[in-house]
């Protein structure tokens, strides 16, 4: 899914709060005091730059960092996003752009709103996660995750490496003798 689609999205469900909120992506995982964060996944589709190799996953990566100002004169919401990239398993070469299937983005930013609502606004009557939960959409996804060709790995900030880490499963194999 494109940038411009996911702003599409965001002011959707965002226009109707009392404060403006501005939605920016950006291109690294911002650190700094004041912003809350959540961090969640999706299904992914990525297409390789050099080979032109595709790949869907899982395991497709956002982070939202969010806050309100306490501006004397606006009160305004900022929420930045981050989304992980993978290498291509063929060419290892760069980190591949998620394209996002729709449903997903509607998904996490329906799960960012309600976290906003609940933290500045106190409403307690938002949907809830399971309210928004990740739909079951078949596909073939057995592959173990791969460290190396993971950008939330790579950042020291991603939640799945220790699931089904190939990188691990043969590092541990190594010490073995058959």
């Amino acid at each position: 899914m494109a940038h411009q689609e996911w702003q599409t999205k965001f002011d959707d469900q965002f226009s109707d709060l009392d404060h403006l909120w501005n939605l920016e992506i950006v291109s690294n995982v911002e650190q700094g005091s004041g912003w809350l964060k959540m961090q969640c996944k999706g299904m992914a589709r990525f297409d390789c730059s050099t080979c032109n190799n595709r790949w869907t996953s899982v395991n497709g990566g956002a982070i939202f960092r969010y806050r309100l100002s306490r501006s004397q004169n606006e009160r305004r919401g900022n929420v930045k996003l981050f989304l992980g990239g993978q290498k291509c398993k063929k060419c290892d070469d760069v980190f591949e752009t998620a394209k996002w299937a729709d449903s997903d983005v509607e998904r996490v930013i329906t799960e960012l709103l309600s976290k906003v609502q609940q933290k500045f606004y106190g409403r307690i009557d938002v949907p809830t996660t399971s309210a928004t939960e990740n739909r079951y959409i078949p596909a073939d996804m057995s592959a173990p995750h791969q460290k190396s060709l993971c950008q939330f790995c790579t950042l020291g900030v991603c939640q799945y490496s220790q699931q089904n880490d190939i990188d691990s499963i043969a590092s541990d194999l190594e010490h073995f003798r058959f």
